[in-house]
């Protein structure tokens, strides 16, 4: 039988009905991406993995220890993103399965990714109230840049880029404020 939350399953948007099922993760899914194939699909689920799907293949990836909070790939499809737990982002090579690149420096785990519009930087949003924007290329070996840190004063859980690249906006839960304040960072 099925295991509520521990599978992803694609439904037929014109009929309203299931038409694939993919129950191969142990613990609850908490985040899904589509490529723009339509036919890959990235997923992040707290048994420490994120797996890339395909209607006839399947991969696992030893992502993150403790959990995969989110997944995302950026706009050509030629990197997926995972952020864990052990508060670190990773891109992957969906090809190859290979990481990239392995991204420190949240305090608390990460769970919210954005790639830029043209793939040269992404964005991380963590537990730890901080907004981080990388390089989107390996500096040497599987270590990147990172360029900006905005700090907030709550949580956040998630960020998005402006189609042109030059806004980041982000959401969370305030920690110690009631008001709104500031959802949006020039970059």
């Amino acid at each position: 039988g099925r295991r509520a939350g521990t599978e992803n399953v694609i439904f037929d948007v014109a009929l309203g009905k299931e038409i694939y099922a993919i129950a191969d993760h142990t613990a609850p899914v908490k985040a899904l991406a589509y490529l723009g194939d339509n036919r890959s699909l990235i997923s992040a689920a707290l048994d420490k993995t994120a797996r890339f799907s395909d209607v006839a293949v399947i991969a696992l990836l030893d992502a993150h220890a403790g959990g995969v909070a989110d997944v995302a790939f950026n706009n050509t499809g030629a990197q997926a993103l995972s952020g864990g737990m052990d508060k670190t982002v990773k891109v992957w090579d969906p090809q190859t399965e290979r990481e990239i690149l392995n991204l420190r420096g949240h305090t608390l785990f990460c769970h919210g990714l954005a790639s830029s519009p043209d793939g040269l930087r992404l964005a991380s949003a963590g537990k730890d109230g901080t907004i981080r924007i990388w390089d989107a290329t390996p500096v040497k070996d599987d270590e990147g840049l990172e360029s900006i840190t905005c700090k907030h004063d709550y949580e956040v859980w998630s960020v998005e880029f402006s189609p042109d690249g030059g806004h980041l906006a982000s959401t969370g839960a305030y920690l110690r404020s009631s008001s709104l304040g500031d959802l949006t960072v020039r970059i």
